[in-house]
């Protein structure tokens, strides 16, 4: 009885872990592929998350910037490492904020969560908007 109650407990285990697999550039959703023109390094690679109720991509590209996706095919995550970050995607207040009063700073990583907006900037500073892009902070 003891090893069935165990056999159960690991199977239940195992379904509840995310299945990862390196996926091609054309297995991501057209969605996904269309945001990557945004972006002038090539594709590197990418990993695709499943599990029961939802599916991620995490793709990385030549010059080592990651780029996560969520379930509805939007980007969630952009981390340059160190690299420049385009910012033509995001809505228009915060490209205008960012043309008028950060234009000698260069964004090097972006989050997006429903309500925010988050950017990181090469010198340390950051910002952070609503998800109307308006300014929230500034130079934390």
């Amino acid at each position: 009885m003891k090893s069935l109650l165990s056999a159960a407990a690991f199977f239940i285990a195992v379904l509840s872990v995310q299945a990862q697999e390196t996926v091609y550039r054309s297995e991501l959703p057209s969605k996904v592929r269309s945001f990557l023109t945004y972006f002038k390094s090539p594709f590197h690679h990418a990993v695709k998350a499943s599990d029961d109720l939802s599916t991620t991509y995490d793709i990385v590209l030549n010059n080592k910037t990651e780029i996560q996706f969520g379930e509805n095919g939007l980007w969630t995550l952009i981390d340059g490492k160190g690299n420049p970050v385009p910012f033509k995607f995001l809505d228009k207040p915060i490209q205008e904020y960012l043309k008028t009063n950060s234009k000698d700073l260069v964004v090097t990583k972006i989050e997006r969560s429903n309500s925010q907006c988050r950017l990181a900037f090469s010198n340390g500073q950051k910002c952070q908007f609503d998800a109307n892009g308006t300014l929230l902070v500034a130079n934390q």
